[in-house]
């Protein structure tokens, strides 16, 4: 429909903390994930990663979201995001995240402060709980926390995460035991291997498809 809402579950200028030394120290590790997405009424619509770099003062979690909806020529959903986190161990100290969707553009910015995580959008700022976590899966961590940024939109949400039951996913030519939560299912090393979406318009499945 004409609805802008995105397929994404649900960004702070940038500030001396992503600008000074968080840039600047090298990543003693870097891992990428990539998944495939597919909506349940339109096959394969694009791809969504997450590229993490863990350092000495903390990690940065870069996302990049890339999705297209087309029918005989036309398209119907065009949706391209990137996102930067920056954590200092379990705390989310910066986010900033600019979201196109179909030629429309949305920033959101957020920085950690003594009265716990301000989130600012076109419509103002809000103060969230400061153990307050990003929509974006990278990790177990989202189990931490019961409040939720919205990458795409920039709203707050209370969340309840409880336990799934464990099943197995197939991931290229590996077979993994995964648990779900939240609709994320995770490996035995606490890392996402699928999640899903779903909104008026259907469900929306990532799948890990590569790793490095």
């Amino acid at each position: 429909g004409g609805s802008r809402r995105s397929f994404l579950i649900g960004g702070i200028a940038a500030t001396a903390w992503i600008c000074g030394p968080w840039r600047q120290a090298a990543a003693t590790s870097r891992s990428v994930l990539r998944y495939g997405v597919r909506h349940s009424r339109y096959g394969d619509i694009g791809s969504y990663a997450n590229t993490i770099d863990r350092g000495v003062d903390g990690t940065i979690v870069r996302n990049e979201v890339h999705l297209l909806v087309k029918i005989l020529g036309i398209v119907l959903h065009r949706e391209d995001a990137d996102r930067t986190e920056t954590w200092s161990e379990d705390r989310l100290i910066a986010f900033r995240g600019v979201t196109t969707v179909n030629g429309e553009s949305t920033t959101i910015s957020g920085a950690a402060s003594d009265m716990g995580f301000a989130v600012t959008t076109s419509k103002g700022t809000v103060m969230a709980p400061a153990d307050i976590r990003p929509s974006n899966p990278w990790s177990g961590g989202f189990r931490l926390s019961n409040t939720m940024l919205r990458t795409d939109t920039g709203e707050v949400e209370k969340v309840q995460i409880g336990p799934g039951s464990p099943e197995t996913i197939s991931i290229g030519s590996k077979t993994i035991a995964a648990t779900p939560a939240y609709k994320i299912w995770l490996d035995p090393n606490d890392a996402p291997v699928k999640f899903t979406v779903s909104d008026d318009s259907g469900l929306v499945t990532f799948t890990l498809q590569a790793t490095a």
